[in-house]
């Protein structure tokens, strides 16, 4: 089965987010998460068993942003590999460029409206869940 962590501290965006992925990916487990904090600990305390296919994960998050959890990621030896969707509501071309600087696989506007999500959906079976897992 295929594993999504989705950390975001907007409970209606991880909900449309999981729909979508749920809709558009079969056989897929989606661990919900409101902040980076939590996301950090929760890869921190896995055993070695199954790793996540992948992270989705909100730039602007209260307490530890995305960026910084990023960072935290990436230092890890146990969580440097796994990709990463970083979701924003900016479109700050600074901001995108400072994501990939630290290691972002993707960088995507936060999605609006229903066609959105399911873009977003579409984009992450595509791009690494198929490609890597199928």
């Amino acid at each position: 089965m295929k594993t999504i962590y989705l950390a975001d501290d907007d409970e209606d965006d991880r909900m449309l987010i999981r729909i979508a992925v749920e809709q558009v990916i079969s056989h897929v487990q989606i661990i919900e998460l409101d902040s980076g904090e939590d996301l950090i600990k929760l890869i921190a305390d896995q055993r070695v068993s199954d790793d996540p296919a992948m992270i989705i994960m909100d730039m602007n998050m209260p307490r530890l942003s995305g960026l910084e959890t990023l960072d935290i990621l990436k230092l890890n030896n146990a969580s440097r590999h796994i990709p990463v969707v970083m979701l924003s509501t900016t479109s700050n071309r600074m901001l995108v460029h400072e994501a990939y600087a630290r290691g972002v696989n993707v960088f995507l506007e936060k999605p609006i409206h229903e066609a959105d999500f399911m873009k977003l959906a579409r984009t992450v079976d595509t791009c690494f869940l198929n490609a890597q897992l199928g």
